[in-house]
Protein backbone atom coordinates (compact mmCIF):
# COMPACT_ATOMS: atom_id res chain seq x y z
CA UNK A 1 0.00 0.00 0.00
CA UNK A 2 2.75 2.59 0.68
CA UNK A 3 5.18 1.57 -2.05
CA UNK A 4 2.00 2.04 -4.26
CA UNK A 5 1.34 6.01 -2.68
CA UNK A 6 4.90 6.59 -2.88
CA UNK A 7 4.55 5.22 -6.70
CA UNK A 8 1.33 7.98 -7.44
CA UNK A 9 3.46 10.66 -5.70
CA UNK A 10 6.33 10.10 -8.16
CA UNK A 11 5.04 9.84 -10.85
CA UNK A 12 3.38 13.36 -10.16
CA UNK A 13 7.09 14.60 -9.24
CA UNK A 14 8.33 13.16 -12.17
CA UNK A 15 5.67 14.57 -14.74
CA UNK A 16 6.65 17.86 -12.98
CA UNK A 17 10.12 18.06 -13.86
CA UNK A 18 9.64 16.61 -17.41
CA UNK A 19 8.29 20.23 -18.54
CA UNK A 20 12.24 21.49 -17.03
CA UNK A 21 13.68 18.45 -18.55
CA UNK A 22 15.41 17.26 -15.76
CA UNK A 23 13.99 13.90 -14.90
CA UNK A 24 16.43 11.31 -14.56
CA UNK A 25 14.72 7.41 -15.41
CA UNK A 26 14.24 5.37 -13.86
CA UNK A 27 13.44 7.11 -10.29
CA UNK A 28 14.58 4.99 -6.81
CA UNK A 29 12.03 3.36 -5.19
CA UNK A 30 13.01 2.83 -1.51
CA UNK A 31 10.78 0.15 0.55
CA UNK A 32 11.54 -1.82 3.97
CA UNK A 33 9.29 -4.93 3.30
CA UNK A 34 11.06 -7.48 1.29
CA UNK A 35 7.82 -8.95 0.71
CA UNK A 36 6.61 -5.95 -0.88
CA UNK A 37 9.56 -5.78 -2.64
CA UNK A 38 9.55 -9.23 -4.30
CA UNK A 39 5.91 -9.07 -5.90
CA UNK A 40 6.60 -5.85 -7.36
CA UNK A 41 10.01 -6.55 -9.35
CA UNK A 42 8.85 -10.55 -9.81
CA UNK A 43 6.65 -10.83 -13.03
CA UNK A 44 6.02 -14.34 -12.51
CA UNK A 45 2.57 -14.98 -11.56
CA UNK A 46 1.79 -18.08 -9.17
CA UNK A 47 -0.78 -19.76 -7.31
CA UNK A 48 0.71 -18.13 -4.10
CA UNK A 49 0.46 -14.70 -5.55
CA UNK A 50 -3.10 -14.48 -7.90
CA UNK A 51 -4.91 -12.68 -5.27
CA UNK A 52 -2.86 -9.72 -5.63
CA UNK A 53 -4.51 -6.28 -6.06
CA UNK A 54 -4.32 -3.44 -8.69
CA UNK A 55 -1.76 -1.20 -6.48
CA UNK A 56 0.95 -4.48 -6.66
CA UNK A 57 0.37 -4.55 -10.49
CA UNK A 58 0.65 -0.73 -10.64
CA UNK A 59 4.19 -0.71 -9.43
CA UNK A 60 5.07 -3.74 -11.09
CA UNK A 61 4.27 -2.02 -14.28
CA UNK A 62 6.32 0.80 -13.66
CA UNK A 63 9.29 -1.53 -12.42
CA UNK A 64 9.14 -3.25 -15.51
CA UNK A 65 8.68 -0.01 -18.03
CA UNK A 66 11.83 1.06 -15.79
CA UNK A 67 10.07 4.47 -14.50
CA UNK A 68 11.14 3.23 -10.72
CA UNK A 69 14.32 1.46 -9.67
CA UNK A 70 13.50 -0.61 -6.56
CA UNK A 71 15.79 -0.44 -3.61
CA UNK A 72 15.60 -2.25 -0.11
CA UNK A 73 16.21 -0.50 2.48
CA UNK A 74 17.24 -2.39 5.86
CA UNK A 75 15.50 -1.17 9.12
CA UNK A 76 19.02 -0.32 11.14
CA UNK A 77 19.27 1.58 8.45
CA UNK A 78 15.88 3.30 7.49
CA UNK A 79 15.78 7.29 8.33
CA UNK A 80 11.77 7.03 7.92
CA UNK A 81 11.43 4.55 10.59
CA UNK A 82 11.68 7.74 12.93
CA UNK A 83 8.76 9.17 11.78
CA UNK A 84 6.55 5.73 11.21
CA UNK A 85 7.40 4.00 14.49
CA UNK A 86 7.77 3.76 18.14
CA UNK A 87 11.57 3.02 18.24
CA UNK A 88 13.60 2.54 21.00
CA UNK A 89 15.76 5.26 22.22
CA UNK A 90 19.20 4.34 20.55
CA UNK A 91 17.48 4.09 16.80
CA UNK A 92 15.21 7.23 17.38
CA UNK A 93 18.03 9.25 18.74
CA UNK A 94 20.62 8.30 15.87
CA UNK A 95 17.96 8.78 13.20
CA UNK A 96 17.54 12.07 14.44
CA UNK A 97 20.96 13.06 14.62
CA UNK A 98 21.17 11.95 10.99
CA UNK A 99 18.34 13.60 9.94
CA UNK A 100 19.04 17.28 11.40
CA UNK A 101 22.30 16.85 10.15
CA UNK A 102 21.53 16.19 6.83
CA UNK A 103 19.07 19.19 7.24
CA UNK A 104 22.15 21.27 8.29
CA UNK A 105 24.32 20.28 5.16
Amino acid sequence: MAMSEAAKSGLCVIAFFQQFKAVEKPSDLNYDNQGSGYLASDTVNNDRSKHIDVRHHFIRDHVTAKTFRLNYVPTATNLADVFTKALPREPHSRFSRLILTAEAA
